[in-house]
């Protein structure tokens, strides 16, 4: 389509800056919104590579209610295989993007639970971050995350729900053994 290739010259192009994928970028997000485009969502995919996934905005407020998931469909190969490689920016970045509306994307949200054991600490520390951000499963979901990785009581997050929600989960932060 024209757009494909209006997107595909300025990426080719020489003087192309990050502003002008940044225009780019908008117009197909627009395109998404308004009418699910397709060519639309390829271009924001290939946009999104190119930059890292640093380039998102909030799409959890732009986009009709549902279309996350449609969104999520079309990228979950490639947030899959990057996962796979250890790489969990772009399932944290989409979770970013979506804001309140990741909360119940169980596929993405299965990425998060694997970042906390196999990712690097920083992966580790964002997933815990997105996971503990939902306050219906707060309470619940910081069991787990002990499970995974008992060192995440240091993570502030944790932390905070073990001191005012779970304090049956004390021990793990204090022992069992009392000092002399």
């Amino acid at each position: 389509t024209e757009l494909a290739r209006i997107a595909a010259d300025a990426y080719d192009a020489r003087d192309f800056s990050h502003s002008t994928g940044g225009a780019i970028a908008d117009a197909c997000v627009n395109l998404l919104v308004y009418n699910g485009s397709t060519v639309a969502l390829g271009i924001l995919t290939d946009w999104w590579k190119r930059t890292r996934w640093m380039y998102l905005g909030h799409l959890g407020r732009k986009l009709r209610r549902g279309q996350e998931h449609e969104v999520f469909a079309a990228l979950r190969q490639t947030v899959v295989d990057a996962a796979d490689q250890v790489d969990f920016q772009p399932a944290f970045a989409l979770a970013s993007a979506f804001g309140r509306r990741a909360y119940d994307m169980t596929e993405l949200l299965d990425l998060m639970w694997d970042a906390i054991p196999y990712g690097r600490e920083h992966a580790s520390r964002q997933a815990i971050q997105h996971l503990l951000a939902d306050p219906r499963h707060r309470s619940t979901r910081v069991q787990r995350i002990l499970d995974l990785d008992p060192t995440a009581v240091f993570v502030s997050e944790v932390m905070n729900v073990i001191q005012y929600n779970r304090t049956d989960l004390l021990d793990a932060v204090l022992g069992t053994t009392i000092p002399k």
